[in-house]
């Protein structure tokens, strides 16, 4: 019983410091690392990654729809604008409930297929990489199937060279946020097991 309760404390303290991050990370521009004149990394689904390893699919889940929440409350004090189109909840909610959905099932599929001292390692990147690309691809296959023309109208190019755009930005922005997070991932999972196998002993 002692061991529940222990267990709830802690999955609730850790939601609450993930969440926190995620907000900082949302609503300030640390949220993001330049890399180039028109490539930046975004951190923000960093802690929704962490939160779905270190405690489970419906945590991993909530902190993904959260994450949404807080993109399409964000959107209604645009500054850019292309923030007004977050406005709507298939553009900024629905693509984030897919990120720990996608990341999860890439996490179980490399534990069954991995072996050896590897095997945690090797599905949190797998894990990581399969979120990260959905992040990327699930909000701009969102905002051209929802917002194509408008798009095409805030970009200022013709409608049928959107998809070259985003195209772009998945090479420019999309492919370092997958190798950023394959990086950091791991190396942060692989710390936080080390602090709890240290403290259960």
């Amino acid at each position: 019983m002692k061991t529940n309760h222990t267990n709830r404390v802690r999955r609730l303290t850790t939601m609450g410091l993930l969440l926190a991050i995620m907000a900082i990370f949302l609503f300030t521009p640390l949220g993001f690392i330049q890399i180039t004149p028109v490539a930046a990394i975004t951190l923000m689904h960093i802690p929704v990654l962490i939160g779905l390893l270190c405690e489970g699919f419906l945590p991993g889940l909530a902190l993904g729809f959260l994450f949404g929440v807080m993109s399409l409350i964000k959107a209604f004090t645009p500054v850019l604008p292309m923030d007004v189109l977050f406005q709507n909840p298939l553009v900024s909610v629905v693509p984030r409930v897919l990120i720990p959905c996608v990341a999860w099932l890439a996490y179980k599929g490399a534990l069954a297929v991995c072996r050896g001292k590897a095997r945690l390692p090797v599905a949190w990147t797998c894990s990581a990489i399969a979120g990260t690309f959905t992040n990327t691809v699930a909000v701009l296959g969102a905002l051209y199937l929802v917002y194509g023309a408008r798009l095409a109208e805030l970009m200022e190019v013709p409608t049928a060279g959107v998809l070259a755009v985003l195209g772009g930005i998945v090479l420019t922005n999309g492919l370092p946020e997958v190798a950023f997070a394959a990086l950091v991932i791991p190396a942060l999972m692989g710390a936080l097991s080390r602090m709890q196998r240290r403290g259960s002993s």
